[in-house]
């Protein structure tokens, strides 16, 4: 079982540059999974995440899409429910979340640590003003809830000098709970041998994988959580879906594929991806409630 670290604390205090650089050390460790969040703002330059609208977050969250979401600065935030599981999977999963849902992530997800990262009030003043980017919105108001606002957490980090200094000890609570996650030689099933993983052309995108699992030639896995010890046979295609430990999916295999609504004219291509067409934008909405809708694997004859 893996868990959660959560990163907090005021804005300016440098989380996603800290962020950045402790993750980049641990480019390697397949374990470590950064969360992406969902924000109800266009997508930024600062910071890579998905989007939605408010009424489609709330949407979303109505359908437990999220296993946490809050509002602050006006905006709707969220983490991915498909975070929750890949945690059961074995990952380490971080996040950047508001401090003030440290306490309610702590009673609802596993493994939970929390990390603060701040500054002086006169070094965050500074920083807010020199990148004056325009989703900070009003800089009064959040130098007022940087001093108003507090968590309970396991670490605090001062970043009032260099980069490298602060990110070296969030990087060093990171490998800390890497090492307590790792699994041991029964959980590995010591016969099992070594890890066995796909280069990322045969993975799909935004998926987990765990200790020793196998994907055969041309299978697709995407934004799905594979357990340790599964494996998938040849030619399948698997999208948001939950597998489980030591699962065996039989070759030509098709799990949650389409995941059609059916309030559109048709099921074709066209009315969702009409850009194709030259005439509008895509349609996303459908591809938001595919991600809503998980599919959980059961054991496959192989």
């Amino acid at each position: 079982m893996g868990g959660f670290v959560l990163v907090v604390g005021p804005s300016g205090a440098g989380k996603d540059t800290l962020l950045r650089l402790a993750c980049a050390e641990l480019a390697g460790e397949p374990r470590l999974v950064l969360a992406r969040r969902v924000i109800t703002r266009p997508e930024s330059a600062a910071e890579a995440h998905d989007t939605l609208d408010e009424a489609g977050f709330l949407a979303a969250a109505a359908n437990g899409a999220f296993c946490q979401h809050w509002q602050a600065h006006g905006l709707r935030y969220g983490i991915p429910a498909r975070y929750a599981a890949a945690t059961r999977a074995g990952a380490v999963v971080v996040a950047n979340v508001s401090r003030g849902v440290v306490a309610s992530a702590r009673a609802a997800l596993p493994g939970v640590t929390a990390v603060e990262i701040t500054a002086p009030a006169e070094i965050l003043a500074a920083r807010l003003a020199q990148r004056a980017r325009p989703e900070d919105g009003d800089l009064d108001a959040r130098l007022a809830r940087a001093t108003a606002a507090t968590a309970q957490v396991d670490l605090r980090i001062l970043n009032d000098s260099t980069p490298e200094q602060a990110a070296a000890q969030l990087l060093a609570h990171l490998r800390a709970r890497l090492a307590e996650t790792e699994p041991t030689p029964r959980d590995r099933r010591q016969a099992v041998g070594r890890r066995t993983l796909h280069p990322p052309d045969r993975g799909g995108t935004r998926q987990h994988v765990g200790a020793y699992t196998v994907v055969d030639a041309r299978t697709k896995v995407t934004e799905t959580v594979m357990g340790e010890c599964s494996c998938v046979a040849n030619d399948s295609r698997i999208i948001h879906t939950e597998i489980g430990r030591f699962r065996s999916i039989a070759a030509m295999t098709r799990i949650n594929p389409g995941n059609y609504t059916l309030d559109r004219v048709a099921l074709s291509h066209f009315p969702y991806r009409i850009s194709a067409c030259g005439l509008c934008d895509d349609d996303t909405r459908l591809f938001d409630v595919r991600q809503t809708t998980r599919g959980r694997s059961t054991a496959l004859a192989r």
